[in-house]
């Protein structure tokens, strides 16, 4: 799941045409791991309490 969503985020940064405002791309891209990283703790934890 985890590098699928990061490329597929990626891919529409550039669908969309981001790229104007390249620090914004770079935020984003440096920020999904961390978004990754709680998004796969949450469902962890609902796999495991729920």
């Amino acid at each position: 799941m985890s590098l699928c969503f990061y490329y597929q985020q990626i891919y529409n940064i550039m669908k969309y045409n981001l790229f104007d405002n390249f620090y914004e791309v770079i935020e984003v891209i440096y920020n999904l791991p961390d978004n990754l990283e709680k998004r796969a703790n949450r469902t962890f934890i609902n796999k495991t309490y729920h």
